[in-house]
């Protein structure tokens, strides 16, 4: 976190290297951010150190769906000493389990809680293959899974060459 992530812009200067190098040094977030404010070569963006703390929030405490439960949870348990109130946007805010079920089934639009329409209703996937797997790919005699052929990614190369209509010049001389 300390060379930036999607909660926390990064001190400049300061991407995975030196973070690592600065953490390894000082062991502590908050002894890296007072040497670098004594040394003055870096700026440090103003109240870094409580940004950092509410970040921190987001990744160990952050609200997630269990679905054995039914509900949100978070996480990791919250601190002994509970959240603030501006705590909350950071973990994500706490909804009834009827919305955060919705939400996460895919039947409730996130943001405005309304209920999205199947467009395709009668669409039932595919079956895939399954097959018995040897113990040299990671399952017993009796283990069941997807055969090989369905677990690889077809590559977008794979399709051009794959594909009757073959719109790049390099492949128009192909049949």
């Amino acid at each position: 976190m300390l060379s930036g992530c999607d909660y926390l812009d990064s001190i400049p200067g300061v991407g995975l290297k030196t973070a690592h190098r600065l953490l390894r040094r000082h062991k502590t977030v908050e002894k890296v951010v007072q040497m670098i404010k004594l040394e003055g070569t870096l700026h440090v963006p103003v109240n870094y150190i409580e940004s950092f703390a509410q970040a921190e929030l987001a990744f160990i405490h952050q609200r997630v769906y269990d679905p054995t439960l039914k509900k949100l949870v978070p996480l990791n348990e919250f601190p002994e000493a509970g959240l603030k109130e501006d705590d909350e946007k950071w973990v994500g805010l706490d909804m009834a389990p009827e919305v955060a079920r919705g939400i996460a089934e895919g039947n409730l639009h996130p943001e405005t809680g309304v209920m999205l329409e199947d467009i395709c209703p009668d669409y039932q996937p595919a079956k895939r293959d399954i097959q018995k797997v040897s113990p040299i790919y990671g399952g017993g005699a009796d283990c069941r899974c997807l055969s090989v052929q369905d677990q690889r990614p077809r590559s977008p190369a794979h399709w051009m060459l794959s594909s009757p209509v073959r719109t790049p010049q390099r492949f128009a001389s192909r049949n």
